[in-house]
C-alpha cells in the first residue's frame, strides 16, 4: 500500500523546511563573524601574544643544505648574554604557528621563572599546507636529512645556551 500525503501533510513539511533554512541562515552568518573574527585574531601582530614577563622574542632563519626555516627565540627577562642556560625545542602542531603554541603552552613564562632558552621552529605552507611538520615522510626519519637536519642546525646555532650564537643566517 502507497501512503497517499494530503496537502496539509506537504505544507506542514515545507514550513519546517522553511524554518529550518531560516535556522540554516543564522548559523551561516554566525559561521562568518566568526571566521571574520578568528581571522583577525591570525592576522594581529604574533608577538603581542608571546611575551611573557620581561623577556625577549627574536625571529631568524635558518639556512642549511636541505633548507631552511624561519624559528623564534624567547630569552628569559633576566639572562645576561654568554651565561650558560638550558635550552627547550618547541615544535608546534598542525594548523599553529610558532607564536601560537608558544601562547597556548605560556612556555616563555617557565622560561622567564626557571632561566632557560626557548626556540619555537616554525614550518611553513610551502612545504606543507596545514603546516605540520613532516615527520611521516620518509625522507624526514634520517638523521642529517630533511627536518631532522634543520632542526640540528637551529641547535647547533644555540648550543651552549647562549643566545648570542643565534644570528640571522644569510643565504
Amino acid at each position: 500500500m502507497v501512503p497517499i500525503y494530503s496537502s496539509s501533510a506537504r505544507s506542514r513539511f515545507s514550513t519546517v523546511g522553511h524554518g529550518l533554512s531560516r535556522h540554516l541562515y543564522r548559523l551561516r552568518r554566525c559561521l562568518v563573524a566568526g571566521a571574520a573574527l578568528l581571522a583577525l585574531l591570525l592576522l594581529s601582530p604574533a608577538s603581542q601574544f608571546v611575551h611573557a614577563r620581561g623577556g625577549a622574542w627574536h625571529e631568524f632563519v635558518y639556512h642549511g643544505q636541505v633548507g631552511s626555516r624561519p624559528y623564534f627565540v624567547y630569552t628569559p627577562e633576566d639572562y645576561r648574554p654568554g651565561t650558560p642556560v638550558p635550552l627547550l625545542v618547541m615544535l608546534h602542531g598542525c594548523t599553529q604557528t610558532a607564536a601560537d603554541f608558544a601562547a597556548g603552552t605560556q612556555m616563555n613564562e617557565l622560561a622567564d621563572a626557571h632561566k632557560f632558552i626557548v626556540v619555537y621552529p616554525q614550518q611553513t605552507p610551502f612545504n606543507n599546507p596545514t603546516t605540520c611538520w613532516n615527520w611521516f615522510e620518509h625522507a624526514n626519519q634520517t638523521r642529517g636529512r630533511g627536518e631532522p637536519a634543520i632542526l640540528a642546525g637551529i641547535v647547533e646555532i644555540g648550543r651552549g645556551g647562549d643566545v648570542s650564537h643565534f644570528r640571522r643566517d644569510l643565504p
